[in-house]
């Protein structure tokens, strides 16, 4: 994902938001449980892989566009206050940004809501007619596509742009990350 992100974009410095996020996500992986379960045997199913890549390839398109909306605030920031620092001259344009906000969570979003679906059904073959049983992670995983649909709808509607679109991408970011923390936390 990041090198089509570089490729497409042409923002050469955005590795090392990459490295620092992804190393934070390694250090959050790093505090879980060492102990390796095998999957129960009525958790077997085929749509487990088909779930788990789909969410992660998801998390990787939004984790880009959580990339470009911090990205997005400090070039805005180094604009609005016309000191033109470090971020300045290393960062794409404002516009590219957007762009490169808007371009991820088109992608991402789609998938989140497909692995979501997978996952809903994969639930279903497990635990029956009653998927939900008020699991964390699973309503940790509705708030967070509840907050990139009410995003998406306001960009296409309304036409959030810009700031406002980048700060959201960026609070969103923070709920995948929750959601990621649930998971940790309670497993499957």
């Amino acid at each position: 994902c990041h090198l089509s992100f570089r490729w497409r974009y042409t923002v050469k410095n955005s590795g090392i938001f990459t490295v620092v996020i992804v190393f934070l996500l390694m250090l959050t992986a790093s505090s879980a449980s060492r102990e390796i379960f095998p999957l129960p045997l009525e958790m077997q199913s085929w749509l487990l892989p088909i779930h788990a890549s789909i969410s992660i390839i998801a998390a990787a398109f939004l984790t880009l566009a959580a990339i470009g909306g911090i990205m997005y605030l400090l070039q805005e920031r180094e604009l609005k206050q016309k000191r033109f620092g470090f971020f300045f001259s290393r960062l794409p344009s404002l516009d590219t940004l957007d762009k490169l906000n808007q371009h991820c969570i088109s992608i991402g979003f789609p998938l989140m809501t497909l692995g979501m679906f997978a996952g809903y059904i994969w639930a279903r073959q497990i635990w029956g007619g009653r998927p939900w049983h008020w699991n964390p992670k699973i309503i940790m995983s509705m708030i967070t596509w509840l907050l990139y649909a009410g995003l998406m709808h306001q960009r296409f509607t309304l036409g959030w742009r810009g700031r406002r679109a980048a700060r959201i991408t960026v609070i969103a970011f923070f709920a995948v990350l929750l959601t990621l923390w649930f998971m940790l936390r309670g497993g499957l």
